[in-house]
């Protein structure tokens, strides 16, 4: 009996140092990715950026009212087609060092500009909670929202690891391999897409998890993650409400198998009709939602 317990502080202690490791690693290699990819550099910064500086409404010095409504004036260091004095001033042109952001100089920052390139309705929670690390400094700002996106990624993923018990190295390969490397470059941005990225796959997961896992404290841990991730990335995306579907529709069915191959290498008929029904309406939502989003016409 003394024997068996040094070796489970051994393991215990081993899986904390690698995961700690682990942690460690991930936070520097999105750090890294975060810190070199110059301001401006990710999916359309300059519609999610004017967006995130306009999304507490109008105020002095970050998003100003136009004669129009579809225009706002937000800060000229902002506007993609602003020139040199502006984040992309190294856009479209390869002879120009993205060095070049260091240069603005205080009326680039200060001085506002009309853009029609603003997102007014879409995504207001991912941009009301990075609007409050808006600044007259353009470029501290962006990097403190990426590590804002950075610290949301790990929140939700959290939930999937820990609900995953002894799967979660299985896990974690599995993200690393899903990551690499557009998620690396997504996650520690100022797109919607990197709430996307981690909100879909901790809701397959957790959904997953909830059905493979025997202990209720990994069950409660999957339920906790899947709503806080439907909760905070629903609507984050025009077609997140999609993918979302897609995911649980995926983890209902990965699930279902992984349990059932568990119990016995036959499958239960009853059972199997019983998801089916499950999953129908998950796959007729995503059916039609497609379509509409896409509305082919056979001829």
């Amino acid at each position: 009996m003394s024997s068996i317990v040094p070796k489970f502080q051994n393991k215990k202690l081993k899986s904390i140092v690698l995961g700690f490791l682990l942690l460690l690693g991930t936070i520097i290699t999105f750090g890294s990715w975060a810190l070199a990819s110059p301001p401006g550099s990710g999916p359309d910064d300059e519609f999610h950026l004017a967006g995130i500086w306009c999304a507490q409404g109008y105020r002095m010095k970050f998003c100003e009212k136009t004669d129009s409504p579809d225009y706002v004036k937000v800060p000229l260091s902002l506007h993609r087609n602003g020139g040199p004095r502006t984040i992309f001033c190294y856009a479209g042109n390869s002879k120009i060092s993205a060095s070049c952001i260091r240069d603005l100089d205080a009326e680039a920052v200060t001085k506002l500009a009309d853009t029609k390139r603003v997102a007014l309705n879409g995504s207001p929670r991912f941009y009301n909670l990075n609007s409050y690390f808006t600044s007259t400094n353009t470029n501290d700002a962006i990097l403190t929202m990426r590590f804002f996106q950075i610290a949301i990624f790990f929140a939700l993923i959290s939930f999937a690891i820990y609900s995953s018990g002894e799967r979660k190295w299985a896990v974690l390969l599995a993200l690393f391999v899903g990551m690499v490397p557009v998620g690396l470059f997504i996650i520690p941005s100022t797109s919607p897409s990197s709430w996307a990225i981690a909100g879909v796959t901790t809701v397959g997961i957790c959904v997953m998890n909830f059905f493979i896992s025997s202990k209720k404290s990994h069950q409660v841990i999957a339920v906790i993650g899947f709503l806080v991730a439907v909760l905070l990335t629903r609507n984050v995306r025009a077609d997140i409400n999609t993918m979302l579907a897609i995911c649980i529709t995926l983890g209902l069915l990965s699930g279902f198998v992984v349990r059932e191959t568990g119990r016995s290498l036959k499958f239960d008929r009853a059972k199997i009709i019983k998801l089916a029904f499950l999953a129908a309406p998950g796959l007729l939502y995503i059916h039609l939602k497609v379509f509409s989003l896409y509305p082919w016409k056979i001829a």
